[in-house]
């Protein structure tokens, strides 16, 4: 894999590497320190505001998947449209990804229909989505 030359990409083999931003963050445990390449991509590879997109994207050195992250204040129809449309600009037809909508509070949807939007968004797009609080912690090493 050619390594990514891009002025808001940040290579790391932290054992915590954190997606934060305002009230909202997201903690990703990196145990084995394996090399991750961590993107800001809203305001940053893609500063425009024409274009939707997620906060950040972190993308596994070599043959990994990429994980997706919108850190969100609380409404979950906003999220979903910047998660797709960072994916289909970033990893359009990969598998083997993930996509988190992070709140700073609590949920306002239905568990139920987070339940709809998650099984969606994997028979569709075949990205995981993980809806969580901020502070959640994510096991690189166990997926």
């Amino acid at each position: 894999m050619k390594e990514i030359e891009l002025p808001h990409t940040t290579k790391t083999n932290s054992k915590l590497i954190v997606c934060k931003e305002a009230k909202s963050h997201i903690t990703f445990a990196n145990k084995s320190e394996m090399w991750y390449y961590l993107t800001k991509v809203d305001g940053g590879v893609y500063a425009t505001t024409q274009i939707t997109k997620c906060d950040y994207k972190l993308e596994k050195c070599e043959n990994g998947g990429k994980y997706f992250v919108e850190l969100q204040g609380e409404n979950i129809n906003d999220a979903v449209p910047q998660l797709l449309s960072a994916i289909d600009l970033l990893a359009k037809n990969e598998t083997g990804n993930y996509a988190f909508i992070v709140f700073s509070n609590q949920c306002p949807n239905s568990a139920i229909a987070n339940q709809k939007i998650i099984k969606t968004f994997y028979n569709t797009f075949k990205v995981r989505l993980m809806i969580v609080r901020t502070g959640f912690k994510f096991d690189l090493d166990s997926y």
